[in-house]
């Protein structure tokens, strides 16, 4: 059976998924036949599951990005949830819910795309031009250019810090920068390249990277070697706008359809 004919059997199947309850034995018997389809097109270990409705928890990065509609970009740390908009990065406590206003806009950043913490620094990623790094002081924060040379970021479209900064870049690569300088990061037995992926999700405590695949309604985990380690799919995936993942609770939080849905993410 050639690609072609299995992605046009993955298109019939991702739309029969749909005319049936979640439930029913129909929605389960499409759901093993797609994973089977698209374990063949990947060449990966891929588990297409039932995505599960919840309620997100309150102050929780899927529940904050929920109700900040103007925001562009969100991470969290164990205790705060961070967000940027065109004019201010915002942190929201994880406890209480307090919001705060951390840094304004003084024409530091044009196109926000991308947010992240280390070490108690904010990093923001300005599509096109740098990745800015804000380091907390007595009067306030300071910024400085994270880069020792400019890469060209025209296509960056989100990233993730445990120690290396991760970027995605729109056409499915993956660029790794370690002290400001590349260092070499190749996905590895990647069968179905990446089709506009818009998120990327690490951080120092996870052992995984799991890279946001709307289009091919997948997100896809990674050995922090670049090796693909699963895919998971489901059809609330196409119009994801946001992942969470919790490796200790082994799941996947998922936002689409202004919903936040779960996904168990077994090893």
């Amino acid at each position: 059976i050639s690609d072609e004919d299995l992605h046009k059997a993955e298109a019939l199947l991702l739309a029969g998924k749909d005319t049936f309850p979640a439930e029913s034995e129909e929605a389960k018997k499409i759901a093993q036949l797609l994973a089977k389809v698209q374990q063949a097109l990947s060449g990966n270990v891929q588990k297409t599951s039932i995505a599960k409705k919840i309620t997100a928890e309150a102050n929780s990065l899927l529940a904050v990005e929920q109700k900040n509609n103007n925001g562009l970009a969100f991470t969290q740390d164990e205790t705060t949830v961070y967000f940027v908009t065109d004019k201010t990065i915002m942190s929201i406590s994880t406890k209480d819910g307090t919001k705060k206003t951390l840094i304004e806009n003084t024409g530091d950043w044009k196109n926000a795309v991308g947010i992240a913490v280390y070490n108690g620094n904010i990093y923001l990623l300005d599509q096109g031009n740098t990745v800015l790094k804000y380091t907390a002081g007595n009067n306030g924060f300071g910024n400085s250019n994270y880069f020792t040379d400019k890469p060209n970021l025209s296509q960056a479209v989100s990233m993730s810090i445990d120690s290396a900064v991760y970027l995605l870049l729109s056409d499915g690569t993956i660029k790794k920068y370690l002290r400001g300088k590349e260092e070499a990061f190749i996905i590895k037995n990647l069968k179905q390249p990446f089709t506009n992926p818009t998120k990327i999700v690490t951080t120092t405590d996870m052992e995984s990277i799991y890279i946001l695949d709307p289009q091919n309604s997948r997100i896809v985990k990674l050995a922090k070697d670049g090796t693909v380690q699963k895919a998971y799919a489901d059809t609330i995936i196409k119009q994801a706008k946001d992942v969470m993942v919790s490796e200790d609770e082994q799941k996947l939080f998922i936002l689409s359809q202004d919903a936040v849905w779960e996904i168990t993410a077994d090893k």
